[in-house]
């Protein structure tokens, strides 16, 4: 397969089904984490930022962009220029971001702050009312919640 996205397919085992240096190198990733066992479970990243994304809210705002163009025509990747600067801006001081969806939430806002203590809400235009009560409840527990434009204008409709 030479040309397309085609061009890189290919996987563990090449077209010809000889293993090479993929499937040594997969082999060797296997072997590590065998060795390993259960050490690891459990294990989560550190992250000094945690940033909330919402799939909801960038189908949204590509039909509602808030931002436009250079030619002046509305933007529709206006979510992820949005998320983007905010996550590029964690990023570049040194800090370790964390990315966790709407539905990551859970219920325990309290809990959610001593495990994120720093929460960035870039754009959630399209939120419920017990997302919102979560975030009220998050910074109200002494979670330090940063809020970017577009954040709770529509319901889960998008109204």
């Amino acid at each position: 397969l030479h040309y397309g996205t085609e061009t890189y397919w290919g996987g563990v085992l090449p077209h010809s089904q000889r293993p090479g240096r993929i499937y040594r190198e997969v082999s060797e990733i296997g072997a590590t984490f065998k060795a390993l066992g259960t050490s690891l479970d459990g294990y989560r990243p550190d992250a000094d930022v945690t940033i909330l994304f919402s799939m909801d809210s960038k189908w949204a705002l590509e039909f509602f962009p808030p931002l436009h163009t250079s030619t002046g025509q509305p933007d529709r990747a206006s979510y992820q220029q949005i998320f983007d600067a905010f996550y590029r801006g964690i990023v570049e001081t040194g800090a370790q971001a964390r990315i966790v969806h709407a539905s990551q939430l859970g219920e325990d806002a309290a809990a959610f702050a001593a495990e994120h203590p720093v929460l960035v809400v870039p754009a959630f235009y399209v939120a419920t009312d017990l997302q919102l009560a979560f975030l009220r409840d998050y910074a109200a527990a002494g979670g330090h919640l940063v809020v970017g434009i577009r954040s709770g204008y529509g319901d889960d409709e998008a109204r």
